[in-house]
């Protein structure tokens, strides 16, 4: 069967889904009762959601997430000190509660997402991350195997879906990078590419002590997300031993303020479970040789 020439005209200037929905509408004889409106209507449907998934992809790919993790395949019923209510507010999912669950089905729909009440999720439509179109940041701490990276990993998968450009990077790997960056005259080239990034995910965060040049590049990351982009930070050690890491007390005043936040809840952080912030956009400053503490558990 000889092709329309419409599918032709419909390739030259790459509307691929336009003209693989035409063909599909067109060796389909129920599509024949359709109006011309919604002829154009499926077919631009199909064009708009397959450049989605495209522009998806790309920002999946650069962003380079150590995990293949979603927002959907996170399991509140693992014990690990997860706060249920915070994580999904970050991926703007608000809590359904027991009387809002329809009595026929055993799942909550809310905002794009499907809860179900044994905690887990799973996708119907695409939300906004508001938290990082805000501007504020997400500090996750907790001992070795609570899954930090992969739930920072998975907020960042959120934000790839919702249209946020991504980037993940370990810290000792970045401050190794923009050293040798520095050093070849490429140091603003990169500074420039980390800030025009919408969500910085910053994993491994110490414990080593930062030297001279890794407290300054700290400083330079962190004022060029203040009021502008969002911050993921990963941990093992709690957020009020971030000071001693830094160490340099003018430095650490000028890095950590820019991140600090009130405790929320003020009891509920444990050593060996994961927490989170949702930060402020408010800068405020530590008093000099002050140690930084702000947290809340997630």
């Amino acid at each position: 069967m000889p092709k329309h020439p419409t599918l032709a005209r419909l390739l030259e200037p790459g509307l691929d889904g336009m003209a693989k929905a035409f063909e599909e509408l067109a060796a389909n004889p129920e599509s024949r009762a359709l109006e011309h409106a919604e002829w154009l209507g499926l077919l631009v449907e199909r064009e708009a959601t397959l450049r989605q998934q495209k522009r998806f992809e790309a920002r999946a790919r650069t962003a380079r997430l150590r995990h293949a993790a979603t927002i959907e395949d996170v399991d509140f019923r693992t014990t690990r000190g997860l706060d249920r209510t915070l994580f999904l507010r970050l991926a703007s999912v608000p809590v359904a509660t027991n009387a809002s669950v329809p009595s026929r089905e055993s799942e909550h729909q809310i905002k794009g997402l499907v809860v179900r009440p044994d905690g887990t999720i799973r996708r119907s439509r695409d939300t906004s991350c508001d938290w990082i179109r805000e501007h504020r940041h997400c500090l996750i701490t907790g001992k070795c195997g609570t899954w930090k990276s992969w739930l920072a990993c998975a907020l960042g998968d959120k934000a790839c879906r919702d249209n946020l450009s991504v980037l993940c990077q370990r810290c000792p790997r970045l401050f190794a990078a923009l050293a040798l960056a520095r050093g070849d005259g490429l140091y603003a080239r990169l500074m420039r590419q980390l800030a025009k990034v919408d969500l910085l995910n910053l994993d491994d965060w110490g414990p080593e002590p930062l030297t001279a040049g890794q407290r300054r590049d700290l400083l330079e990351i962190v004022e060029d997300r203040t009021n502008a982009r969002s911050l993921i930070i990963t941990s093992q050690l709690p957020v009020d031993h971030w000071y001693e890491i830094v160490g340099n007390p003018t430095l650490a005043d000028a890095s950590l303020a820019a991140m600090r936040s009130e405790r929320w809840p003020p009891s509920s952080e444990s050593a060996d479970s994961p927490s989170s912030a949702l930060l402020n956009r408010q800068v405020s400053r530590c008093p000099a040789g002050q140690r930084y503490a702000s947290s809340a558990a997630i």
